[in-house]
């Protein structure tokens, strides 16, 4: 368990430190967080043949430390993700997935409506498996292009990723377990005093 909370703090202090460099001049106020709640689904992925795996769905958690510019807002942002698979097949039901934890860039431009992000980090099984054991770690890599923002007001925001890509390596070992999803994410941005 010592990896995964070592993990998690160089993930934050990752997060933070990208943040602080994207931030404005050392005389100006520090960038504000901001915290979001996401929930997001995949019909899509690289596994149509293995009805165990082909749909997910989960939440996550997100902080961003980034600067209050409307036109190009640089920064950091960390991440706590859960990641649940469900099955197609009758019997099947749902698998309980993989959580992952990371750091990353982002982008908001275009006024503050478009978000951009690049997200890696820690996925680690959450079950077992008829291959690998509960609490095999591998990595996570996760890409939106380009996330629709729309403002509610000076402090929250709603984000809608009409398709992201996500590409999940929590078993290493072999057999690897590598996973491609293709996934739609709804959130909620609230900037914190």
């Amino acid at each position: 368990m010592g990896g995964v909370n070592g993990a998690l703090a160089s993930a934050v202090s990752l997060a933070l430190l990208a943040g602080s460099i994207a931030a404005s001049p050392a005389h100006a106020e520090p960038p504000p967080l901001r915290i979001a709640f996401e929930a997001h689904g995949s019909a899509l992925s690289d596994q149509p043949d293995r009805s165990l795996l082909n749909v997910s769905f989960g939440g996550a958690l997100r902080l961003s430390y980034r600067g209050d510019d409307p036109d190009a807002q640089l920064g950091g942002v960390f991440v706590l993700e859960r990641n649940v698979w469900f099955g197609t097949e009758l019997d099947a039901g749902t698998f309980s997935g993989v959580w992952n934890v990371g750091a990353g860039i982002e982008r908001v431009w275009a006024r503050g409506r478009l978000r951009s992000a690049l997200v890696g980090g820690l996925s680690v099984l959450n079950g077992d498996t008829p291959l690998h054991q509960r609490g095999t770690s591998g990595f996570f890599i996760d890409l939106r292009p380009a996330s629709l923002r729309w403002p509610l007001g000076p402090r929250v925001a709603v984000e809608l990723t009409p398709l992201g890509l996500n590409l999940l390596a929590p078993a290493l070992r072999h057999p690897t377990l590598l996973l491609t999803q293709y996934r739609t994410t709804f959130g909620v941005e609230v900037r914190l005093p």
